[in-house]
């Protein structure tokens, strides 16, 4: 795969003042390491203690997980029937969090019309099969989405943007919404809207500032939700300073390549993103 990687120095706010042409040039990867099972897309990956585990997708698909140390993937099986659309979940974000992975509100059924599924779920893949997955809290009937960002900040979990009508149903459908969960209440707390519509990408969280980072994705409500101008470059910032419920999301720099449909990860000082797709086509966006 050909694939170029854009770095975002956090090492000061000024973080992001050289964003444009901070890519890096094109390099081909190549790879040893064995091919996931089973084909997906649109699904999630993260990292739990050094394990890669691979989630969810269009379609009923299995979790499985991979060991660097043998080469080999691990199955644990589907998802229960009982989650999302019979076990379907797509267009999430997931995260490490204590002995198991938060799976963020997501997408559930077929294209264009997707069902949202708006529980935040808890899987814990060392616990005997019957009770690796609970759910953490529900958004609120008046918050529901999928498709969210999501991260956690001092064992609560936020949920930001979000889409509740899935794929060029509505201006509308794409939100600005940021939401807190204490997930030992299950309560949830409303926070200060980011600037513009956004879905399909990902959220993460920077401990070296103590800040919140929305980028890439686009506003999928748009009928052509596929096309350059709904792809959103902004990069959008939310600082804690202030407490959890007193910072303002501001937007600080732009991403000089498009990139709808990816998650961003941070990796020390250092927010990564790559790939990700316009009018249809991953090329357009595989930077």
């Amino acid at each position: 795969m050909t694939t170029a990687t854009l770095l975002l120095n956090l090492s000061a706010l000024l973080l992001f003042s050289s964003v444009r042409g901070a890519a890096t040039a094109a390099a081909s990867i190549d790879s040893n390491h064995p091919d996931v099972p089973q084909v997906r897309h649109e699904h999630a990956i993260c990292f739990l203690k050094n394990v890669l585990f691979v989630i969810g997708g269009r379609g009923s698909k299995d979790i499985y997980a991979y060991r660097d140390d043998t080469g080999e993937w691990i199955n644990y099986g589907k998802p229960p029937s009982s989650i999302g659309d019979g076990g379907k979940l797509h267009h999430f974000q997931c995260f490490e969090w204590k002995d198991g992975i938060v799976i963020g509100a997501s997408f559930t059924g077929g294209f264009p019309r997707e069902g949202t599924d708006g529980n935040i779920y808890y899987f814990r893949p060392r616990e005997p099969e019957a009770s690796r997955w609970s759910v953490l809290g529900t958004l609120p009937a008046n918050r529901l989405r999928g498709s969210t960002g999501g991260f956690k900040r001092q064992g609560k979990i936020f949920q930001v943007g979000g889409n509740d009508g899935g794929h060029g149903q509505g201006d509308d459908d794409s939100k600005t919404w940021f939401d807190m969960l204490n997930p030992k209440t299950g309560a949830w707390t409303v926070l200060p809207d980011i600037n513009l519509r956004r879905d399909h990408t990902g959220a993460v969280y920077s401990n070296y500032d103590d800040a919140a980072y929305f980028l890439a994705g686009r506003n999928g409500g748009k009928s052509d939700f596929f096309a350059l101008e709904n792809a959103r470059l902004e990069i959008e910032r939310y600082s804690f300073a202030n407490g959890i419920s007193g910072g303002t999301w501001e937007i600080v720099a732009s991403t000089k390549y498009p990139h709808p449909g990816m998650t961003p990860t941070r990796v020390s000082r250092m927010i990564i993103i790559g790939d990700g797709e316009v009018d249809g086509r991953t090329d357009q966006a595989s930077h």
